[in-house]
């Protein structure tokens, strides 16, 4: 009971992130066979950049908090501007209730 609960509240507070969660769950299931390559590209190019700027800790968290924050407000509000609002409803609502079950575990 309290399972089923949690995961409609998190499936409510996530609405926004809908399609991003759709395209992230994609690649790192590794849906198709150049995303593989996009994973390692983007993990490579952020710890080349963090090399390569030598950031304090102080600088590098806040830089991460302000990214992080950013992201959450911004994200749900160009997203379906981008998109559409329309568009995909049917393949996003179905990646997210697969998933939805198991991510109440993980941010526990």
């Amino acid at each position: 009971m309290d399972l089923d609960r949690r995961v409609k509240t998190l499936r409510r507070e996530l609405e926004g992130w809908r399609e991003v969660l759709y395209v992230g769950h994609s690649v790192l299931v590794w849906e198709k066979q150049y995303y593989p390559f996009i994973s390692i590209s983007a993990v490579s190019a952020l710890f080349l950049m963090i090399w390569y700027l030598e950031p304090s800790m102080l600088t590098l968290l806040s830089v991460l908090g302000i990214t992080v924050t950013l992201c959450d407000y911004l994200v749900p509000q160009i997203v379906p501007w981008i998109v559409g609002a329309v568009t995909g409803q049917e393949h996003t609502n179905d990646a997210m209730s697969r998933s939805s079950p198991q991510l109440p575990h993980c941010v526990a």
